[in-house]
């Protein structure tokens, strides 16, 4: 009976340093991603107003997996925010998320449709494809913020 004892005492202890493994190989792929990121500033004239109009768009990655998009627009020297979405991701590999949009200004009670997209991170530049139906996919450009 010892023997059977000592073997399925190793098979309990085996599976821990996998797990440990499995762990740290994803978070440094998520490190990837993890962070502020932003297009570049759009400029253009409102009528009615004199100055110039900024408008850029951030998207935040957390460690917890969700991700928020947010609206920044300058306008008369009052910056407006507005968060546009929500979601999660999922790290696919080193260099590809699979991201879940959920339009965050929806009536209570109404279902969200959610997005899945998968994006592309290179060097410092995110690419995310947008969220319209086209034939040929146009992509946003996020530069990571340092």
């Amino acid at each position: 009976g010892a023997r059977r004892a000592h073997h399925a005492a190793n098979q309990q202890v085996f599976p821990a340093p996998l797990t440990i493994v499995a762990f740290l190989g994803q978070r440094c792929h998520a490190d990837s991603l993890v962070g502020r990121w932003q297009t570049e500033t759009n400029h253009w004239s409102a009528p009615g107003h004199t100055n110039r109009v900024e408008a850029v768009e951030t998207i935040e990655f957390l460690r917890d997996h969700s991700f928020t998009i947010t609206e920044v627009t300058v306008l008369d020297g009052k910056r407006w925010t507005n968060v546009s979405y929500t979601g999660s991701y999922t790290v696919l590999g080193t260099n590809r998320a699979s991201l879940k949009f959920v339009p965050h200004n929806i009536p209570p009670g109404a279902k969200p449709s959610s997005h899945a997209v998968s994006c592309s991170v290179v060097g410092d530049e995110l690419e995310i494809p947008k969220l319209i139906t086209s034939v040929v996919p146009e992509y946003k450009r996020y530069r990571r913020v340092k």
